[in-house]
C-alpha cells in the first residue's frame, strides 16, 4: 500500500525530470527513452532516473553499473567515470537552471 502511493507521489516529477534532462541535454535519444519507459510500470524510480540522465548524455551504459573483469584498464574507467560524472553534473545544473526560468515564467504570465 505505502508502495503504491509513493509510486503515485511519485509518477509526475520523474517524468518531468525526463522531459527537462531531454531539453538540456540529447533530446533525441531522451525523448526515444522517454517514450519507450513511459507505459513501463515495472521499472523502479532509479532506474528510470539513470536511464534518463544517460540517454541526456548521449550514453547508453552507466560506468559505475559495469562489472569489471581483468581486461579493461582501471586507471582508463576511472577517468572516464569522472568525465561521465562532471557532465552529469553539468547537466544537472543546467536542468536546475530551466526549471527555475519555467517557474519564474509560470508566476511572472501566471
Amino acid at each position: 500500500m505505502v508502495c503504491r502511493i509513493i509510486y503515485w507521489l511519485e509518477w509526475l516529477p520523474v517524468r518531468l525530470f525526463g522531459i527537462s534532462v531531454a531539453v538540456v541535454g540529447d533530446f533525441g535519444s531522451s525523448v526515444k527513452v522517454w517514450r519507450s519507459l513511459l507505459s513501463h510500470d515495472d521499472v523502479s524510480t532509479e532506474e528510470r532516473l539513470m536511464h534518463y540522465g544517460l540517454a541526456a548524455l548521449g550514453e547508453n551504459t552507466c560506468l559505475a553499473c559495469q562489472d569489471c573483469d581483468e581486461t579493461i584498464d582501471e586507471e582508463a574507467l576511472v577517468i572516464q567515470g569522472a568525465s561521465q560524472l562532471e557532465r552529469l553534473r553539468t547537466m544537472m545544473n543546467r536542468t536546475v537552471m530551466l526549471s527555475v526560468v519555467a517557474v519564474a515564467l509560470l508566476v511572472i504570465f501566471g
